[in-house]
């Protein structure tokens, strides 16, 4: 369910919710991401700000208090006083850096918005909000688009930048989602990385000041680095706590980061690692960003699992496949490397049957 009311957004599934709003400047400010909570509470969870922090740097002269830093955002740009990680590194047609994102409009859609040329979740169930936001000085505009899938507990967000301009725009970074976490307690920040002969080992690092970052760069999102992360409050188990998942519809280089700021909010991004990334973006034409693929349970790790598996299972899967157990397979590369031989694979075949494998998959 998606609802909006005096610009304030929600976003319902059917166990959590997602409140953002759009402040008197434009910008989005993230609420919450958790429980269910109504539309009505956005008011309560708005920031407070009645006096300017020391080394400030204030939005506008009109404000002695409204400091992009000290908000939790949807989404942030680069220059306008916010210095945590930015979702978007951009150098505009008059060679500027700097880039100020402020809301427009907002339309809903009845599905998934289609993607072209990428990987995207699928479901007549969905819903979709798309954010129409334009660059303050620059005739670029940024789309944000959020799908709700209400029984799988997932909300799924990419970013389309378009040029409306006469010159061309160089994309170095644009992050497929962006959100400041507003915790209760301490975050562990966990990662899934390892190599051959020991892909997916867990490793847990408690979330401190300073950025943390789980990239691949291999060209594929492949056993080094994992682009599904996690975060979740302290004692958190299989069973209980709160917890929240992301990963990345995308098969190529990845970026997860993590940063911590002075005030407690945890900002989270991902997409397409920046690493050596260059895009010229012509005038008139647009760049989509791959969809990334959120989650939160307050029952554990287990709650977080059986999301992802019913989203990927419901809305991911295609083909003959969908709904189906997979066969048991005999993976005889471990056996053969290169040296793949007829009499050595008819052997592993026999024995592989023998142990109920349904099929092999020869290199040869």
């Amino acid at each position: 369910m998606i609802e909006c009311s005096d610009k304030v957004f929600r976003l319902a599934t059917d166990h959590t919710a997602y409140l953002f709003r759009v402040t008197p400047f434009g910008h989005l400010e993230h609420l919450h991401y958790g429980g269910p909570v109504s539309l009505a509470d956005g008011g309560a969870l708005a920031a407070k700000t009645t006096i300017a922090r020391g080394s400030s740097i204030l939005y506008d002269e009109s404000s002695d208090t409204y400091c992009l830093d000290d908000l939790a955002l949807e989404w942030s740009g680069v220059g306008k006083g916010d210095f945590r990680n930015p979702p978007a590194e951009l150098t505009l047609p008059d060679g500027a850096f700097t880039n100020d994102f402020v809301f427009e409009s907002h339309e809903r859609k009845d599905g998934p918005l289609p993607m072209e040329g990428l990987p995207t979740a699928y479901g007549d169930d969905a819903e979709t909000l798309i954010l129409h936001l334009k660059e303050k000085e620059a005739p670029v505009t940024l789309d944000l688009v959020y799908t709700v899938y209400p029984h799988e507990d997932v909300i799924t967000r990419r970013a389309v930048l378009k040029n409306g301009g006469e010159a061309p725009v160089i994309v170095d970074k644009l992050m497929s989602y962006m959100l400041d976490l507003v915790p209760a307690a301490d975050l562990t920040f966990t990662t899934f990385d390892g190599g051959w002969i020991r892909e997916a080992r867990r490793h847990d690092r408690p979330v401190m000041s300073g950025i943390y970052v789980n990239e691949g760069s291999t060209g594929a999102s492949g056993h080094k680095h994992n682009p599904g992360v996690l975060l979740s409050e302290a004692h958190c188990s299989e069973e209980q706590g709160r917890c929240w998942g992301f990963n990345l519809l995308y098969s190529g280089n990845h970026y997860t980061a993590v940063e911590k700021a002075e005030n407690g909010l945890v900002r989270v991004m991902a997409g397409i690692s920046p690493r050596c990334f260059r895009y010229t973006l012509a005038p008139g034409a647009s760049f989509e960003t791959p969809e990334g693929v959120m989650t939160y349970s307050d029952g554990g790790f287990n709650g977080l699992s059986a999301h992802f598996h019913d989203f990927i299972n419901g809305h991911v899967i295609r083909g003959d496949w969908k709904g189906k157990e997979r066969p048991v397979l005999c993976n005889d590369w471990e056996a053969c490397f290169f040296s793949f031989r007829e009499r050595k694979l008819l052997s592993l075949a026999k024995r592989a049957k023998k142990a109920g494998a349904e099929r092999s998959t020869s290199w040869a």
